[in-house]
This record gives C-alpha cells, sequence and structure tokens, in this order.
C-alpha cells in the first residue's frame, strides 16, 4: 500500500503517471476520426489545432485521444462519479494537445469530470453551429437602442449571434444604431427628430449597392427603443429584402424564438370600432401587448375619427404574448387585412393614425409591411404614461 499526496491510502498502480495512454487500435480508427471531426481538428481545452505544429506548422497528427474518466479506475477522474459502461465511448474522450492532456491530468481536482464534459459539450457544439453554416444563411444585422422612458437598454452580441442560428452574420460589422448618447432628452420632440435623421443614415448606408445588406441579401433586425422609432426603422428598411425580427423575452431574458409547441397560435381578431362617413381619418388601434382605451386617444381622435382595432382573441393583451416566430407572421397577415379593409371602406388616400401597444417586433412590422400601393403619410403616436395618453411622435411618408 502507497500513501497519495493528499493523505489516502491507495493501491501502488494508482501511484503511476496520470497519463495512461491507451493503444489506438483499442480505441479505433473510426471513433478517432469522429472525435477529430466532432472537435474540428482544435484541442477541446486551449482550442489550438492539433493537426500541424503549433511552431513549424509542419503537418502532423498531434492530437490525443483523452479520457475524461480516467482508463483505469484510479486515474484521474477514475472514481468521480459513476464510470461509464464504455470507458472508450465518444462522450469520454476528449481531443487534447498533448500540453493539455498533462494539464487535466495532472491537476484532476482542478478539472472535475463535469467541468471537462461541458467544456467537450461546448466545443463541440461550436464546431457544429460554425461548419453548419451555409451561403443561404447569411444576414445583415441590424441593430437599434435608444432609452425608453429615460432608462438607457442594451443588446448583447453573443445573445443576438445565438437568436440568428442556423442563419449568421456575413460581416462583422454590424449596423449599429445607438442612440442613448444623443444630447435631447428621450422621447422629446426634438430627440425624435435627431433620431431619426440617425436611423435614416445608418440605414441608408447599409442598403447602398455594393453595401452589406447586398452582400447578405437578408436583413436581421433587433430593436430596444420607442415604438414609435422602431416603426421608422422598418419602414426604413423596407420591404425589398428578406428580413428577420426578433423579441427579447422577459422569462429567458434572450433574443431567441422559442418552438411552436412553447404556446397556442396567437390568433389576431380586428375590425370597425367606430365607422365613420368615407374620407374621415382614421385611427388604427393595437391592443397586442396592453388594452388602449378610448379615452387615452387625443379628444379630436375619439370623437370625430373612424376607429378600426386589432387585438388577440380569446387572450388578455400582455407584453408577454408573443414567444414563436409564427405569431409574428401571422400579425403581417391579419396587419396587411386591416389595411386592406380600410382601404376598401376609405379610400387609399385616407389619413391613418396608428396609436400601437406592441411589442419591438411588431412595431417594426408597423413601418415596414405597408400595403404596396401609394399611401398618405402614416402618423405615428406613442403612450405617454405621465400624462395617461397618446402623444403624437413622428410621420412615416
Amino acid at each position: 500500500m502507497e500513501i497519495s499526496a493528499e493523505g489516502e491510502s491507495l493501491p501502488a498502480e494508482a501511484i503511476q503517471s496520470p497519463v495512461v495512454k491507451v493503444a489506438r487500435n483499442k480505441i479505433g480508427r473510426v471513433l478517432t476520426l469522429a472525435l477529430f471531426v466532432r472537435a474540428g481538428g482544435r484541442c477541446e481545452f486551449c482550442n489550438r489545432t492539433v493537426v500541424e505544429h503549433h511552431f513549424t506548422k509542419r503537418l502532423g497528427v498531434y492530437g490525443q485521444q483523452a479520457h475524461i474518466v480516467a482508463y483505469r479506475e484510479y486515474g484521474p477522474r477514475g472514481q468521480d462519479g459513476p464510470r461509464p459502461r464504455d470507458i472508450d465511448a465518444i462522450e469520454n474522450l476528449m481531443l487534447l494537445c498533448p500540453d493539455c492532456h498533462i494539464e487535466i491530468d495532472n491537476h484532476p481536482s482542478a478539472y472535475p469530470r463535469a467541468a471537462l464534459e461541458k467544456m467537450k459539450r461546448d466545443h463541440e457544439r461550436r464546431i457544429d453551429i460554425v461548419t453548419g453554416l451555409a451561403p443561404e444563411s447569411r444576414s445583415h444585422v441590424i441593430m437599434l437602442r435608444a432609452p425608453i422612458r429615460g432608462k438607457h437598454v442594451a443588446i448583447p452580441k453573443g445573445d443576438a449571434f445565438e437568436a440568428l442560428r442556423p442563419r449568421y452574420p456575413v460581416h462583422r460589422e454590424w449596423t449599429e444604431i445607438d442612440l442613448s448618447g444623443l444630447r435631447e432628452a428621450p422621447e422629446t420632440p426634438e430627440f425624435v427628430k435627431v433620431a431619426v435623421c440617425q436611423i435614416d443614415r445608418e440605414v441608408k448606408f447599409a442598403l447602398a449597392v455594393g453595401g452589406p445588406v447586398e452582400a447578405a441579401g437578408h436583413v436581421s433586425v433587433f430593436g430596444l427603443a420607442p415604438i414609435a422609432l422602431l416603426a421608422r426603422l422598418g419602414a426604413a428598411i423596407g420591404d425589398k429584402v428578406p428580413t428577420d425580427v426578433f423579441q427579447r423575452h422577459r422569462d429567458t431574458e434572450d433574443w431567441r424564438w422559442k418552438p411552436d409547441d412553447f404556446a397556442p397560435p396567437v390568433r389576431y381578431v380586428h375590425g370597425w370600432v367606430r365607422k365613420a362617413q368615407r374620407g374621415a381619418p382614421v385611427a388604427l388601434v393595437l391592443s397586442l401587448s396592453g388594452k388602449i382605451h378610448l379615452e387615452s386617444l387625443p379628444g379630436e381622435t375619439a370623437e370625430h375619427h373612424a376607429i378600426y382595432g386589432m387585438t388577440l382573441d380569446d387572450v388578455t393583451p400582455a407584453p408577454t404574448f408573443l414567444n414563436c416566430r409564427r405569431d409574428v407572421e401571422a400579425f403581417r397577415r391579419a396587419y396587411h387585412e386591416a389595411q386592406s379593409q380600410i382601404a376598401d371602406e376609405h379610400g387609399d388616400d385616407v389619413e391613418l393614425n396608428l396609436f400601437p401597444a406592441v411589442p419591438a417586433p411588431i412595431a417594426i412590422l408597423c413601418g415596414r409591411e405597408r400595403l404596396p400601393k401609394p399611401r398618405p403619410p402614416m402618423r405615428i403616436y406613442d403612450f405617454d404614461h405621465a400624462r395617461g395618453g397618446f402623444n403624437y411622435q413622428l410621420e412615416i411618408d
């Protein structure tokens, strides 16, 4: 019996070198190839390539198949939880460079089984994502950030990248429109005016001939800003390029759309709340993320405009109703239908005043998804929490 450095009594075989080299023919050529492919030919610990020498750059096989739970019971992590039924299964192997193999096996307490298994999963997931990227999955990312009721907001790039999959940014440089540094007070007319100029300028540059949108052929939009500015962003992007919009989810605090089985499909209902003679101004009221009461509309609108409404069917309007991409597409269809019905009854040249209580992706679509006919300007209002009513914000021509 021998004594370990930690004072434990171990069999003599346990104090031999912790790195146990298993003959290649025991692991097998197919398993070895699969491990190299899953790891992308890189060490799953330091990410250094293992198919060429790190200094001479001479091609060679410098990777080693390292056991997470040791081949021998008293080896590194050999007794860290139940031993795998197949010790040589690919789930228990990591592709490592020689230096990292020695590092993890000489210091097993610093690199427990759970930590190495997570490291392997994360590395192989990254390789799978990167190697799965296809030319038709390219996209150009446009981000809009602006203070909301005086509070600054953030959209982490890592969260946006995760939400994009299986798409990927075609350029390292994204179109990032950050309005948080404007000197004007948020949501004042001066702030809106300067913000609109900046949005239009940045989007025009992205859409220019030879620009990033043309290279990608697709746009992915992330926005946290007042509703009127999001609608302006959608109008500036237009409907000539395929576009995806994304939602920040309050429960998970990420931007990835949830699977369709997460919740029942959202159904939108729309129709006239109050009619008026043909040619009268029209108010389009979108009660989706909250209920809009007619008394919150400006006095002239509440008394004399024809009012057309859209809300959720059998669901109370709430900020958390939008979770799945398919429900964004359902809104797009309902929004087109609503515009068509308004045009049928009031003509294509009727003034349209938009009163939205909607999440960010739908606000973007409100500006982008106007029907392809000559339209008069759309006047957009936003709810003023301090006054308890809607204020005019901007006009989309």
